[in-house]
């Protein structure tokens, strides 16, 4: 880039245009650089699950994880069984179930990528798998009864975090409506998981509770989808932390500092009334009739629906729709705020782990029962 110094122009104004062409430039490459498109295959590439094998159903699928040989370990947290499938589908066999033995879990509540293979947190147990042979290596029991936070999970370098429990807990507008929690985030350390370092208190999760007379005991409840929640994800050596009502991102390091304070990629924006009421009309659960009462209907739609860790080191931030059935847009964010990338999940997919060239989700049949698909990711 050259600047040319005419007639009348000082040396200092010369520079201050240098300067300001060189910031155009780059903020010209960095919009240019958000709108780079990855692709997922127009079909899964391979299915884990009923329609794979005879020899497994699964049932409730809160996490799969793809190893390093292209096999894929597949949670069931109804069994509390991990199932072992190979590249193709095949399905190799139940490597952990219930229970108190070697290769035997405690529940499942979440599964989480280590630098080696990668780890299950459930009920009072933290137990770490290898994944060639996939097997366990190691057990931790967690002390909830005196631990001063409940670990949640873990980076990939094996530092955990956990939640503290809530300041307070609010039923709006009882007998029926949205249940908020305060989440406190934290980070343990120490073998007695006593060394705590706080990351964030904010309100976590909400659920949403109907008074159902036709149910035992009179209630029913489930997330509350159009709420705005804390969610977050974890990276080899960082954790996203990500309040959907803002749009405020964070990222911390593995010993508490916080290296970034970001805004998501998604626009504040009014709701789709149009959606909302088709919504609203079609439902004939009294659950998905509350999803849109307007007593507690947030003022505005949540800025992003969750986070997904990117194995480049960044973060994946999904886009929330009205209307689940539909396709939604992940854009990626780099540490330090750029914005790199965009694609399209298709509807009715749930995303449960992105790697360099895949991405792992599960999809429901008519019958409620889950299927875990490998779509093949096109970075360019």
């Amino acid at each position: 880039m050259m600047v040319g110094l005419h007639k009348g122009m000082s040396v200092r104004r010369a520079v201050h245009v240098f300067v300001a062409l060189c910031v155009s430039s780059i903020a010209l490459t960095s919009a240019g650089d958000a709108q780079s498109r990855f692709t997922l295959s127009s079909a899964p590439i391979a299915r884990f699950g009923e329609s794979s094998s005879a020899a497994v159903q699964l049932s409730r699928v809160p996490a799969a994880t793809r190893l390093a040989d292209g096999s894929v370990i597949v949670a069931d947290a109804r069994s509390s069984e991990l199932h072992h499938f190979s590249a193709t589908g095949t399905h190799l066999g139940r490597v952990a179930r219930e229970g108190a033995g070697p290769n035997e879990l405690d529940g499942i509540e979440s599964v989480w990528r280590t630098a080696d293979g990668f780890a299950v947190c459930g009920g009072s147990r933290l137990t770490t798998f290898s994944q060639s042979p996939v097997r366990e290596i190691a057990r931790r029991t967690l002390p909830f009864a005196r631990a001063p936070a409940r670990v949640t999970g873990l980076l990939g370098n094996g530092a955990l975090f956990g939640t503290r429990g809530g300041a307070f807990r609010v039923l709006e507008a009882p007998p029926s409506g949205v249940i908020r929690d305060t989440v406190r985030l934290v980070l343990l350390r120490g073998a007695s998981l006593s060394d705590v370092t706080p990351l964030v208190e904010r309100l976590g999760k909400p659920s949403l509770a109907v008074l159902d007379a036709a149910r035992p005991g009179g209630f029913r409840a489930r997330a509350y989808r159009q709420g705005h929640a804390l969610h977050w994800a974890a990276g080899q050596d960082a954790l996203w932390v990500g309040e959907s009502g803002t749009g405020e991102l964070l990222r911390f390091g593995d010993t508490g500092t916080r290296l970034d304070s970001l805004t998501a990629p998604f626009p504040p924006r009014p709701w789709n009334a149009d959606v909302v009421r088709r919504l609203a009309r079609a439902a004939t659960d009294p659950l998905d009739a509350a999803e849109w009462d307007r007593r507690w209907l947030p003022p505005a739609p949540p800025r992003f629906a969750g986070l997904h860790a990117d194995a480049g080191g960044g973060v994946w931030v999904e886009e929330f729709r009205e209307d689940p059935s539909e396709p939604r847009e992940l854009r990626l964010v780099e540490p330090r705020g750029a914005f790199s990338a965009r694609m399209m999940v298709p509807a009715g997919v749930r995303v449960l782990e992105i790697g360099l060239n895949y991405l792992l989700g599960v999809q429901e049949d008519a019958d409620g029962v889950p299927e875990v698909l490998l779509y093949r990711l096109n970075r360019r």
